[in-house]
């Protein structure tokens, strides 16, 4: 049996096997529903809850990693320590993004930090952008929106890493000048030639 909990991922147990046959319910809807739900006695029947702190109690009342992913974290955050090639590879991913969007014209905010900010000004627009970056061009960007930046504000967060290549890079930018086209955003030259 397996209960996707949180999107944490799926706890598989041998040992719950047993519980769908003595709780009289099938594997799938009355688990899941169990499970999509806080566990509690009135989200769920006492005994699936019970079934489960039993069985699972770490996974229930524990924040803490699993240790693989504990010790992941540790050897890389060695490795990290150890080595500069990953950080500088880092920074020159955003300095190249940060070029290759101001060439194209898009108003690319300044910030120091790895996040490239890009100004929309439009919460509505902002939106719009990133759902049709996801569904035309299978392309993930978060929106940020009031109240985490001021009203007027409102961007685009482009966080490139180290493996992003040129050409992911390249469709990037593709993608969102034929957007900003589109949606008649104004361009950086545009702006600065209204001035």
């Amino acid at each position: 049996m397996t209960v996707q909990i949180f999107s944490r991922g799926p706890l598989v147990s041998t040992t719950l096997k047993g519980w769908s046959r003595r709780l009289e319910t099938t594997p799938s809807s009355p688990w899941r529903s169990a499970a999509s739900r806080s566990f509690t006695p009135s989200s769920a029947a006492r005994c699936i809850c019970d079934a489960i702190r039993s069985v699972a109690p770490g996974f229930i009342f524990t924040p803490s990693l699993p240790p693989a992913i504990a010790a992941g974290v540790i050897a890389s955050i060695r490795h990290l320590k150890a080595s500069g090639a990953e950080r500088e590879r880092h920074q020159e991913r955003v300095r190249t993004l940060k070029g290759m969007l101001k060439a194209a014209g898009l108003p690319v905010m300044k910030n120091p930090s790895h996040i490239v900010p890009l100004l929309v000004r439009d919460p509505v627009l902002t939106k719009c952008i990133t759902d049709a970056l996801l569904e035309r061009f299978a392309i993930y960007v978060q929106p940020i929106n009031y109240p985490t930046v001021p009203r007027g504000t409102e961007r685009l967060r482009l966080t490139p890493t180290p493996h992003h290549s040129d050409a992911d890079m390249d469709r990037l930018v593709e993608a969102l000048s034929a957007l900003w086209m589109e949606l008649r955003l104004p361009l950086e030259r545009q702006v600065e030639a209204a001035e």
